[in-house]
């Protein structure tokens, strides 16, 4: 990599570097690559004169960090648990941001410099500018001029454009979730941090609305860390930055905007698991929805919403609360309005207070949580999945679903499809109910969203939006199926190609409806032949299991990984989701999220459920898609669609 390489693409360079020494020195990535953006972010000005970093060197101990220790002077103490050096919501700042010390850990010896992983967290001299001034001098950590931008409120900023885009300007929002070293992960708390990863940047760009939007101009990436850790740990932070030796349910900690830098690091959000489930069960609702009302009032604390700072602030702060609640669709009071609720102590945040909220796993009448019942009486637009949910285990559309579609359509609602399949795919499947062409559920000019949001289809057949694979990515994942003789397809755009033949790739077409493969003798024919939207890996779930966390690997700060089936592994371009299509397609036709309802059962539909107004889930879905879903339905063999469309629509 050249030593002129605009900051961006250094940036993702950096990372892939840091990503394989992680792998090497057996340090979790994650963290690597927060040090690594918190040093490059702080370092932009001197980028440009970095030495080439020997990004093909990744033994520990040959030099291959020497280049990014010169990105900030910043010194990190290792620890086991973060230090965290951020500033928490609170009048008090710390007067010491960081002490040197001498990292001791055989597992990361050549990365002493700048430890700061085992869960740490972003461990950064920054603070925000709505601060107050007098608490106490901040020393100068970095060695080159920079300006402190904080977001303001006011305005209006469009979220229209992309899933997991904060606006018109193509933001991407990247969301990572920890938990504390000494927790146990149990069933629950696993897919509560899968809920939480998918719904935080949806949450993000939620609360962005209210934020002026020319504040995002030049901004590529926003960045927000969640870490769930245990009232100990919660406690020594507060000791530490707050002088206050108790525990509390969340801390906020701001990062710096540095102008000029396309990634932004809105902060970190540490919330206690132990105060959270206390919360929980005296307030009447789920875990879940606790740590959803506890991140949400620590969002907007790092979005400089302060109610300490007055009573006006407080109750402007409680006011966002309960609109982003609700805009979610999350059940529960905001944190603010709670403690108002609970009975007069001099620390209200930190006893639990009861309150009236329903318990999130119990249904209303009309089969929606309670909290979310909302009326849906203006569906106009409906977006079905396809594989496990319009198509029943045998991959068929039933007759009863069909007729459920149709008289869907002439109810007047739209119906599209939003499906991980190729185009000719999905009109196959219809076309055996007579729901394929004009007037039917899709077509060559019906809109629809197609390849897990990579092709999207507008009105009259219009591209909407597109999206390829990284060529290199292409290569590698080729080579990795040539050698170990797993089915690998291509998809571009209507066709599908591969290099050999194999009997998965035949089902692919024959049992899925997929375009019959094209054999390339190279990868170089391949590609040359058409570029390449996604790539998908076909076997059994015995041997697609451990694929996965090996390709997030490969592929980290460059794709994304996802699954609609057990048996199958889909690569997609870096930010891509069936989300992001399905909240392209409703800008398109303009309809907004309480005309929208989406009925889906896999890992891949969770984001598409959350943007809905109506999120319906089947009863044969993935547990994290079922609990973040305002309705459930029978499963695809049951005819759950149909269930839906009766229930919701043709009911109403």
């Amino acid at each position: 990599m050249a030593a002129t390489a605009p900051p961006s693409a250094m940036l993702r360079e950096s990372l892939q570097l840091l990503g394989r020494a992680a792998r090497t020195v057996r340090v979790p990535g994650g963290e690597l690559e927060r040090t690594l953006l918190r040093m490059a972010s702080r370092a932009a000005p001197a980028l440009q004169r970095l030495p080439t970093i020997p990004v093909t060197d990744t033994k520990a101990g040959a030099g291959i960090l020497d280049p990014l220790r010169n990105l900030s002077p910043v010194s990190f103490q290792h620890k086991t648990m973060l230090q965290n050096a951020g500033i928490p919501h609170s009048k008090t700042q710390p007067t010491a941001r960081f002490q040197s010390g001498a990292a001791s850990c055989p597992s990361c010896r050549s990365l002493q410099t700048f430890s700061a992983h085992h869960r740490a967290f972003h461990s950064s001299p920054s603070y925000g500018a709505r601060h107050k001034a007098g608490a106490g001098s901040q020393p100068a950590p970095l060695d080159f001029n920079r300006t402190a931008k904080r977001l303001s409120r006011g305005g209006q900023v469009t979220t229209s454009a992309v899933a997991g885009s904060a606006s018109a300007l193509d933001v991407n929002i990247q969301a990572t979730v920890l938990v504390e070293e000494t927790v146990d992960i149990d069933d629950e708390l696993d897919a509560i941090m899968e809920d939480l990863e998918t719904s935080t940047p949806l949450l993000v760009q939620e609360a962005l609305s209210n934020i002026d939007a020319t504040e995002f101009e030049g901004v590529e990436n926003l960045w927000l860390s969640v870490l769930l850790c245990t009232d100990n740990h919660i406690q020594s932070s507060n000791k530490k930055w707050r002088g206050e030796d108790k525990p509390t349910d969340v801390l906020s900690f701001p990062q710096e905007w540095i102008e000029g830098i396309p990634e932004v690091l809105l902060g970190d959000v540490v919330i206690s698991l132990d105060t959270a489930r206390r919360q929980a069960a005296e307030r009447g609702h789920s875990l879940l929805d606790e740590l959803r009302i506890l991140l949400v009032h620590g969002l907007l604390h790092l979005l400089d919403y302060d109610h300490e700072a007055s009573a006006e602030e407080e109750v402007a702060m409680a006011a966002e609360e309960q609109r982003i609640l609700e805009a979610m669709g999350w059940t529960g009071k905001g944190l603010i309005e709670a403690m108002s609720a609970a009975p007069s102590t001099p620390e209200p945040r930190d006893r639990p207070a009861e309150t009236s909220a329903p318990s999130s796993p119990t249904r209303a009448e009309n089969g929606l949580r309670p909290g979310r019942a909302r009326e849906y009486l203006d569906i106009k637009v409906l977006f079905l999945d396809m594989d496990g949910t319009l198509l029943n285990s045998a991959t068929r559309l039933s007759k009863k679903t069909a007729d459920a579609c149709r008289a869907a359509l002439a109810r007047g609602v739209k119906l599209c499809i939003a499906t991980g399949k190729a185009r000719p795919a999905a009109i196959d499947a219809c076309s055996v109910q007579g729901l394929s062409g004009p007037g039917g559920v899709v077509s060559t000019s019906s809109p629809g969203v197609f390849l897990q949001g990579l092709n999207v289809y507008g009105e009259e057949g219009v591209i909407v939006h597109s999206q390829v694979l990284e060529e290199a990515i292409i290569r590698e994942a080729f080579a990795f199926s040539v050698e170990n003789r797993i089915a690998l397809a291509g998809f571009s755009g209507d066709r599908c190609v591969t290099l050999f033949e194999h009997p998965l790739i035949d089902k692919l077409h024959t049992t899925y409806y997929e375009p019959k493969a094209e054999i390339f003798p190279s990868v170089d024919a391949l590609l040359a032949s058409a570029p390449i939207n996604k790539l998908l890996f076909y076997d059994t779930p015995a041997t697609i299991h451990p694929m996965r966390s090996l390709w997030e690997e490969r592929v980290f700060g460059k794709a994304n990984i996802t699954q609609a089936v057990p048996e199958m592994l889909e690569i997609l371009p870096f930010g891509a989701s069936k989300g992001d299509g399905v909240r392209r397609l409703m800008a398109h036709l303009e309809v907004s999220r309480d005309q929208v309802m989406a009925v889906g059962d896999g890992e891949n539909d969770l984001e598409m459920l959350q943007i809905a107004g109506l999120g319906v889930a089947m009863a044969n879905g993935a547990p994290v898609t079922l609990e973040a879903a305002h309705a459930h339905v029978g499963s695809n063999d049951e005819d759950g669609v149909a269930e839906a469309i009766e229930r919701f629509i043709l009911s109403q």
